[in-house]
């Protein structure tokens, strides 16, 4: 067995033992919401741009006892990672110097609110839309990974000023505009992979490597053998 194989296989068989001995429940979601802007976005140090697209997604605690709000059918999540994402211009993470929210809501919030889905600030300033339909059934005190459809309205009528990163790293502001949607925007939630299922994949790739390797390299060692037996 070559080196690379005995050492590289005791720390893949360690990562998969602790994957599977891993207790670590994660209760991350990621909101992931697609919209047309209708007014312009102002970056410092990047002037005004309109763009066709905008994205963001917002990583958030679900778990039911970091709702801060305690009416039937409502959320709102603390969020631990903010990126947006302008076609164009680029990728910009917020600060989170003040704190963002994943707000969401559910049919039984009442007779016509559908689902409500979208980021506010603290001062509840924020970027929201209203679907008719959850491709599962979905529970805004509970939340679990959907996809929404059927757009009925912006709820966005604010205007927004945060601090952010910008591609580069740098700290600047992003103002958005009141109104700043227009329909129609999609929005869906996926489940972010615990730490046990990247200590996994990692293992795997070690493993795989190794393999690769001792194929490899066997050849070599057998012709080698042969070398001193003649």
């Amino acid at each position: 067995m070559s080196f690379a194989s005995r050492t590289i296989r005791p720390v893949a068989l360690a990562a998969l033992a602790f994957a599977a001995q891993s207790t670590y429940a994660s209760n991350l979601l990621d909101l992931h919401f697609t919209a047309t802007l209708a007014g312009l976005v102002g970056v410092d140090g990047y002037g005004a741009h309109r763009t066709n697209n905008f994205y963001f997604n917002a990583i958030f605690d679900a778990d039911p006892s970091a709702n801060e709000l305690s009416a039937p059918g409502m959320g709102r999540y603390p969020v631990s990672s903010l990126i947006f994402t302008f076609p164009g211009i680029g990728n910009f993470t917020a600060t989170l110097n003040e704190p963002f929210y994943v707000v969401l809501s559910d049919p039984s919030a009442g007779p016509a609110s559908g689902y409500y889905v979208g980021y506010d600030t603290s001062a509840n300033f924020g970027l929201r839309s209203t679907y008719t339909t959850s491709s599962s059934s979905f529970d805004a005190t509970a939340p679990s990974p959907t996809s929404f459809s059927g757009f009925v309205e912006d709820n966005s009528n604010t205007s927004t000023v945060f601090q952010i990163r910008d591609p580069l790293g740098n700290l600047t502001q992003m103002n958005l505009p009141a109104n700043a949607l227009t329909g129609p925007s999609s929005a869906f939630i996926t489940a972010v992979p615990e730490p046990s299922t990247y200590a996994i994949l990692a293992a795997s790739g070690l493993l795989a490597f190794a393999s690769w390797r001792g194929r490899k390299t066997r050849p070599i060692r057998q012709a080698a053998a042969e070398d001193r037996l003649t």
